[in-house]
């Protein structure tokens, strides 16, 4: 699987149900340019393959970043 080349923060395992079947779950937030978009889509895509899931969910809103000094 291709790696990613990409900054992120993992905040950490979430637990629910979805359909009647429990689900662990990895949250991991990043910030990137619209154009690695096709590389993330690819890159879960291809997770769903090699670990049997039908889908993966991703959630992404347009963000405003600013380094201020």
């Amino acid at each position: 699987m291709k790696k990613l080349d990409l900054d992120f923060s993992e905040l950490g395992l979430a637990g629910g149900a979805w359909r009647g079947q429990k689900d662990r779950c990895r949250w991991i937030m990043t910030v990137i340019r619209e154009e690695k978009l096709t590389e993330i889509r690819e890159f879960l895509r291809e997770a769903c393959r090699r670990f049997g899931q039908t889908v993966m969910y991703l959630d992404y809103h347009q963000v405003f970043f600013e380094l201020v000094k």
